[in-house]
């Protein structure tokens, strides 16, 4: 009797003590949660807001788009963030499988020095490379900044790629190989199908750090024309100092395609950054 008394009083302990530790965990979600939104709850309400007047009006935004060619402006940034994505991805994924499944001579050290480039702040060699781009003429130039972007973001994609090859089996290279396949063909039959969800983890990471920079695209993509919609904001916040409505206005419309961007690819993203934890 003693035993089955003490078995069910220690079961409303129990629940009461798990009760206990998952409101405590959803509070601190919830809390997590409001920081996060609001800067954008702030965003949303200034961006209706006019500066000296009460209420709610869409000036704000007929003022974005009469000083700002936000619409040509975030095509230019598109551009340039899914050129630099596309190469990006291609380089580390071949260098990757490279690095992670191909044994030749110096390859540690090779990987070694292409992670090591994303410990370089951009900073800190922007002045150089700009003033080679300036000598050829290829400042304002598409293909020029791509490359630029690419360089700058490959060491990531190398990283990224390595470490998950390196949780495929070994034993699908070397079955191909015995009936006769070569590298090229497992690459682009077996590996890539299997990489897909990797690919598009590291695709998407780049074309959102090429997407919101500012610093590159002020120096390479100068003019109206090839203005990206980073350097657009900042021109538009210069410009009206004394009403920063119409800013908040551009900056919630160039959130979109990032957002966009993450949930229609959700899946993929997911399945590749949890591959290596799953493995």
């Amino acid at each position: 009797m003693s035993a089955v008394t003490t078995a069910t009083g220690v079961r409303p302990v129990r629940r009461r003590r798990f009760r206990l530790s998952r409101g405590v965990v959803l509070a601190a979600l919830l809390a997590v949660a409001l920081i996060i939104l609001a800067p954008f709850l702030y965003v949303i309400l200034a961006a209706f807001q006019v500066e000296g007047q009460s209420g709610y009006s869409t000036a704000n935004w007929t003022t974005l788009f009469q000083s700002l060619p936000l619409g040509h402006d975030m095509v230019n940034s598109a551009i340039l963030a899914v050129g630099s994505a596309f190469g990006t991805v291609i380089i580390g994924s071949l260098a990757g499988f490279a690095f992670a499944k191909l044994r030749f001579p110096g390859s540690q050290v090779l990987l070694f020095c292409s992670i090591g480039t994303v410990a370089i702040p951009v900073i800190s060699i922007i002045v150089p490379e700009y003033v080679n781009a300036s000598k050829v003429g290829l400042l304002g130039s598409y293909p020029s900044t791509i490359l630029l972007y690419t360089a700058f973001n490959s060491g990531l994609g190398v990283f990224f790629m390595t470490t998950y090859f390196r949780g495929l089996p070994d034993s699908l290279i070397e079955s191909a190989l015995v009936d006769g396949s070569s590298y090229v063909r497992i690459f682009r039959r077996i590996i890539l199908p299997l990489s897909l969800p990797a690919m598009v983890t590291v695709g998407v990471l780049v074309f959102i750090i090429v997407w919101n920079d500012f610093l590159v695209a002020l120096l390479f993509m100068q003019g109206s024309d090839t203005q990206t919609a980073s350097v657009g904001l900042a021109t538009l916040a210069s410009q009206h100092s004394a009403n920063l409505g119409p800013v908040m206005a551009g900056s919630l419309v160039t959130t979109i395609p990032g957002v966009v961007t993450y949930v229609f690819f959700q899946r993929y993203l997911v399945a590749g950054l949890t591959a290596g934890v799953e493995r």
